[in-house]
């Protein structure tokens, strides 16, 4: 299926380029013949809409071999309802830790190569990728992994507690 989509491009492009030279926008581009699909424009969007149709029927067939086969409850469901409940109360009470697992959120010692210096947060800097600029920690003594919410410095001070982008 993967690879009648790629056909599928390839007739939407080829078949763009000629609908693109029959009303050129640029003057100074115009695609050669020998890449374009149709020999006038009404037939390169009858190809068009051709490989448009390819996408919609193997995007139909995807999904009916995705339930059929199962693969769907497999690789999109595979969380019980349970552990749907238990997420949620665990978001409510403020309780997930997605940020600190998150595969970009780091914890720096160096920036361009160099140690990263008093100014921007030495020994070490809290980089979340996901969270707004003030919730990426300079300074860094020590570490405490926990469950519960404690009010922070800017969380006393108005801002959002969770800051995410």
């Amino acid at each position: 299926m993967h690879w009648i989509n790629a056909l599928a491009i390839f007739i939407m492009i080829g078949s763009g380029c000629k609908i693109y030279n029959d009303d050129i926008l640029f003057s100074f581009l115009r695609f050669p013949d020998a890449i374009v699909i149709g020999k006038w424009a009404q037939y390169g969007l009858q190809w068009h809409f051709f490989g448009m149709w390819i996408f919609v029927l193997n995007g139909i067939a995807y999904f009916c071999y995705g339930i059929i086969s199962g693969r769907f409850w497999q690789k999109l469901f595979p969380i019980s309802p349970r552990e749907v409940f238990v997420t949620v109360g665990e978001a409510l009470r403020f309780r997930l830790m997605p940020t600190a697992l998150h595969p970009q959120t780091i914890l720096a010692t160096k920036y361009a190569g160099e140690i990263i210096g008093d100014p921007f947060g030495y020994p070490l800097r809290l980089r979340t990728s996901t969270k707004l600029g003030y919730k990426n920690a300079k300074w860094i003594k020590a570490i405490e992994v926990t469950n519960e919410f404690r009010e922070t410095y800017w969380s006393e001070r108005g801002f959002n507690w969770y800051a995410e982008i």
